[in-house]
């Protein structure tokens, strides 16, 4: 099964020129692994689950909400969903 791993999501925003990480056939099954809101930072209640003070939090808009992706299926047509 293919897969983007964790270390491969770590995007914050999609933009139309990001080449896909992985392409798929129709009702192909794939995993997309992903970081909670806070990219991990939080791990412990020693780390004050404040977002202002998670890294790149300062940043507008916020690093927050990673993502993996895109992923292309083949023969996908614009409106399918």
């Amino acid at each position: 099964m293919q897969r983007i791993t964790r270390e491969q999501a770590r995007k914050f925003a999609f933009d139309w020129r990001d080449e896909p990480l992985l392409c798929v056939q129709p009702g192909e099954s794939f995993e997309i692994e992903t970081w909670d809101a806070s990219s991990g930072f939080f791990q412990s209640p020693a780390d004050k689950a404040i977002p202002a003070n998670r890294p790149g939090f300062e940043q507008y808009p916020p690093m927050a909400n990673p993502i993996g992706g895109p992923v292309y299926i083949e023969g996908a047509e614009r409106g399918d969903v």
